[in-house]
C-alpha cells in the first residue's frame, strides 16, 4: 500500500515544527512558487515569515516588488513596497503622488479687430490675428 501524500506532509510540518521550537529560532522558508500553482501549502503554515517576491514590466522598465504575506508576531504596515538591488537590495519608501497644482482658468485674448484671435496675445499683435473668411490648415503630426 502507497502512503498518501498528505500523510509525507502531515509528518514534514511536524518534523519542521518540532525543530523550530526546540531550537526556539525564526524560520523563513523560501521556495520557488510558478505562477500557474495557487494557494498556500504547508510550508506557508509553518514558517514565521511569508514574503513573496514578483517582477513586472512598467513603461519598458524591470519594477521588483516585495510582499509580505506574513510575519507571525509583527503587524505589517505596508504589505507590498517596490525593491531596488541598485548598489545592494534596499525596499524604497511609498510615494505619494502629488495632485497637480490648480492652473487659473484659460482666458483666450480678445479678438483683434476684423480678425480672430490666435489664442496668443504676442503672436496676434505680430500678425493681427486671423482674417475674418480665412481658411486655416492646421497640420499635426503623431
Amino acid at each position: 500500500m502507497k502512503p498518501r501524500p498528505e500523510y509525507f506532509y502531515l509528518s514534514y510540518y511536524s518534523l519542521i515544527s518540532n525543530i523550530v521550537s526546540r531550537l526556539g529560532c525564526t524560520t523563513i522558508l523560501i521556495k520557488e512558487e510558478l505562477e500557474s500553482e495557487g494557494g498556500y501549502s504547508f510550508e506557508d503554515y509553518v514558517a514565521d515569515a511569508l514574503i513573496c517576491l514578483k517582477t513586472a514590466r512598467f513603461e519598458d522598465k524591470l519594477l521588483r516588488e516585495v510582499t509580505f504575506v506574513k510575519t507571525r508576531g509583527s503587524e505589517i504596515r505596508s504589505p507590498n513596497v517596490c525593491a531596488t538591488l541598485h548598489q545592494g537590495f534596499k525596499l524604497l519608501p511609498r510615494q505619494r503622488v502629488p495632485k497637480p497644482p490648480i492652473s487659473p482658468r484659460f482666458e483666450p485674448p480678445q479678438d483683434p479687430p476684423g480678425a480672430y484671435t490666435t489664442g496668443i496675445a504676442e503672436l496676434d499683435n505680430e500678425i493681427g490675428g486671423y482674417p475674418h473668411d480665412s481658411i486655416i490648415l492646421w497640420e499635426i503630426s503623431p
